[in-house]
This record gives structure tokens, sequence and C-alpha cells, in this order.
């Protein structure tokens, strides 16, 4: 067995054979055995198939059958680079150069995974429900302003500054009032769907 399949036993069988799966969880690097790491996680690479068959004309998994790619090329795929003349400058790059830009990208991959499945404390929640706060009380006097703007456009203002709704719109007010949202029309149920929509933007904003 080569250095390279010594150094991959758990990739490998003992007739050297890959024992690749479709639920393929790492993607082996060709030159593991000169101290480097020996794989990357495959969901790192998975978005960029379409990169690899670019440059390899192969899958990402006929690729990890046949040991997989040198840095330098796993660094041209996830930039998304073909090995053209205007990339040149590829073919002169240092394996130790693309690890250590590739190492620096699993170490922000993890960074931000980590943030993700990291409670927020409770100062934070608290921020970040306070924040949230205003900005529902905000939407919350605008709807209600734009409501009473629209409700004084349809009613009479007197000149003493009492105002007279038209029976059409007391009529229509009270029915919808008397009327549970399940048993509203379609129509009618529209807008509070859209109502509803402004305050879960709000909240993944």
């Amino acid at each position: 067995m080569n250095l390279f399949l010594n150094g991959h036993k758990d990739l490998y069988g003992d007739d050297g054979e890959m024992q690749c799966q479709d639920n393929m969880k790492t993607f082996p690097i060709l030159s593991a055995f000169h101290g480097w790491r020996k794989e990357v996680p495959f969901d790192f690479v998975a978005p960029h198939e379409s990169q690899a068959k670019r440059n390899h004309y192969q899958s990402l998994k006929k690729l990890a059958e046949r040991g997989g790619l040198s840095p330098v090329e796993l660094y041209a795929v996830i930039r998304g680079l073909d090995w053209t003349k205007e990339n040149h400058w590829l073919y002169e790059m240092e394996d130790s150069e693309a690890e250590n830009i590739i190492d620096q990208w699993l170490n922000e991959d993890k960074k931000t995974e980590k943030e993700k499945h990291t409670p927020a404390s409770k100062s934070e929640l608290s921020e970040l429900l306070a924040e949230k706060r205003e900005l529902l009380a905000d939407y919350a006097h605008e709807a209600w302003s734009g409501w009473m703007a629209y409700l004084y456009r349809k009613s009479t203002i007197n000149k003493d500054g009492t105002m007279i709704i038209p029976k059409w719109a007391v009529d229509r007010w009270t029915m919808l009032i008397n009327t549970p949202y399940k048993e509203l029309p379609e129509e009618m149920k529209k807008s509070d769907r859209e109502e509803a929509d402004k305050i879960i933007k709000i909240f993944n904003g």
C-alpha cells in the first residue's frame, strides 16, 4: 500500500479499494503524507462539485475514489477558478500557501457553526427582544395611524370638530368586529395575512 493509502486506512480497505458511500463525510487530500490534514469535511467541498467537474472532468465521489485533490487543486475548486491561461499563477502556487488559506476557511466555518449553535446569553436575548419590541411598536403605531387616516378620509368632519362615520362604514366595521378571523371570507383574510407577514418580517429581520 502506498504512503497515501497507508495514511487513509479509515477510507480504504486492505485491498486498497476505497470504501466510498453516497453519504461521504470527508474528502481526501492527495498530499496528506507530508504532514498536512488527511481530509476535509465533505460538506466543505460539496457545494463546489460543478467547479470540480470543470477542472477535473469527474464527480467529487470519483475524485475521492482516485485519492482526492492536492491542496492547490482544492483551493482552485473552492475559489471557482478554472485551470486556464488567465489563472496561470495557480501552476506556481505552493501547496503550503493553499493549505494555509484552506485552514483559514475551515476555521472560519467552525467559528460560524459554533456561533450558530451557541445559545444567546440572557443579556443578548434581552437586547434582541428590546430591539424587536421597538420595531414592533413602531409598526403598531404606523398601522394604527394608517387606519385612523383612512377612517378620517371616509368620514365627515364637522365644524365643531366632531366626526360622522357613514352608515355603510359602521355596518361593515361592526360586522368585521363581530366576526372571528376563521369565519371571515377568504378575500378579507388576505388583508390580515398581509399584516401578519409584516410582523413575521420584523422578527426574521
